[in-house]
């Protein structure tokens, strides 16, 4: 959960990969870091760009997505309050194969790429911690993607909805919510928005999820790991 008021300071603190760089160093990344205010729905990157900054998202989400040729977009695994958008644009050299988009409202820190490999080289183990948070979040995309045709709608869903917020950064029970359209699912293989909107009632139903206008709240991510069988995350 992000803090009430974030810093930029306060943001590169939070974070397990910067605190093996001395305080100075942080400060100064700080320093260099810009405040984006985006009232609508607004593109950060294009697909095919290289990405300019690593992102801290204080509210609202930013999210990845597809655009087909007749118009239909598929998003996955918005990056919530408290969350890095995207370690691997950041660290990687490649342009990103998808959209950038920070959702209506959304507020981040701009920290920008040069400055943060910089500092990386001078300290890699902050290089470590980077690659350590792009397996967990490619770990929960793995997993869902790979269970996706082995189970029915209902599981096949709290699936999704579960490694979506893993991958977001929720690592503990929840609460946690996920910022997604019955139609953006349904773009993810779920089929119609009617289909969807029948799998999400059977879900709160079992008292999983609570289904909101453009938002899916999951109470406790442990509760939907005991309905699909599971303990706790597991290895891809």
């Amino acid at each position: 959960m992000a803090d009430a008021s974030p810093t930029p300071f306060g943001a590169l603190k939070s974070s397990p990969v910067f605190l093996v760089a001395p305080t100075a160093a942080l400060m100064g990344l700080a320093r260099l870091a810009r405040m984006e205010h985006m009232p609508t729905r607004t593109l950060l990157c294009a697909a095919g760009e290289p990405c300019d900054a690593l992102r801290f998202v204080c509210s609202g989400a930013i999210d990845v997505s597809l655009a087909s040729r007749d118009g239909r977009v598929s998003s996955l695994s918005p990056v919530m309050p408290g969350g890095w958008a995207t370690w691997l644009g950041c660290f990687h050299d490649a342009p990103l194969p998808h959209d950038l988009w920070a959702a209506a409202g959304t507020a981040a820190f701009a920290f920008p790429k040069r400055s943060v490999l910089a500092l990386a080289n001078d300290h890699p183990a902050i290089y470590r911690g980077a690659i350590q948070e792009i397996g967990v979040r490619m770990r929960a995309l793995m997993t869902w993607t790979l269970s996706a045709n082995t189970m029915d709608g209902e599981r096949a869903l709290a699936q999704f909805i579960l490694a979506s917020c893993r991958a977001g950064g929720c690592v503990g029970d929840g609460p946690t919510s996920l910022d997604m359209t019955q139609e953006q699912i349904g773009n993810l293989g779920f089929g119609s928005r009617q289909r969807v909107g029948r799998l999400l009632s059977a879900l709160e139903r079992r008292s999983l999820i609570v289904a909101r206008y453009g938002r899916i709240d999951a109470p406790s991510l442990r509760k939907i790991e005991r309905f699909l069988g599971r303990s706790g995350p597991q290895p891809a």
